[in-house]
């Protein structure tokens, strides 16, 4: 999932509306025009992309609430391209002595939450899946173990690598905003179909928002 980080306030005053980012950052910056096969593009992309993650990282070590727009299908029909997907940073990345977010109970974090991290050993930057958690004996902690839809491990985390928590997925259509099911609700279902047939019709519709209630209020 291509990432961008569009809010700048305190986790504190949650964002419950996408109209309080500026229309600017609903955009995604690490785009490069030109032909996918073109190794120079996907070159400078990887660097916007490397940019725009640190940036989210801080931000969410911060204490501060991201918000950004989609793209790719890693994680379809969950959280599909355009998708407006807020991340709340969990409470291990606001506990820390100093840091400006107000104090909250511990972020819990389960199979078929979507995180924003940093995978082991590698340290790249994911917004993935938490497939599934086991004890790490010597660390004595959980360990999480992320990856996409369809079950490919990108790497595991321990908490202190996991910097945000997906909480909404929103559908921009006609200038209103419509909510997903939230992933995990509906995660275990999803991947078996996924499973199955890649593109299932059938985990397409579990992932349709409700069209007869808005998100939020119209667009100004």
């Amino acid at each position: 999932m291509r990432l961008k980080p569009t809010r700048t306030i305190q986790a504190d005053l949650l964002l419950h509306s996408p109209h309080e980012a500026l229309p600017s950052y609903h955009e995604d910056w690490t785009l490069v025009k030109g032909r996918d096969t073109d190794p120079e593009k996907w070159e400078e992309e990887l660097k916007l992309r490397d940019a725009r993650n640190r940036m989210i990282h801080e931000y969410l070590r911060d204490g501060r609430t991201v918000f950004y727009k989609s793209s790719g299908d890693s994680m379809w029909p969950l959280v599909q391209a355009n998708d407006g997907c807020t991340f709340y940073p969990i409470q291990a990345a606001t506990a820390r002595p100093g840091c400006r977010a107000v104090s909250k109970e511990a972020s819990e974090i389960d199979v078929g939450d979507i995180v924003f991290c940093q995978v082991q050993r590698s340290q790249l930057y994911y917004a993935h899946i938490v497939l599934w958690i086991e004890h790490d004996y010597w660390a004595n902690e959980p360990k999480y173990w992320i990856g996409n839809i369809c079950q490919r491990v990108n790497g595991w985390c321990f908490r202190e690598h996991i910097y945000g928590i997906l909480i909404d997925v929103l559908v921009e259509w006609q200038n209103r905003f419509y909510a997903r099911p939230h992933p995990k609700s509906i995660y275990e279902k999803v991947k078996d179909l996924v499973e199955h047939h890649r593109w299932s019709p059938h985990a397409k519709s579990l992932c349709e928002p409700s069209w007869g209630e808005a998100a939020a209020a119209e667009a100004p």
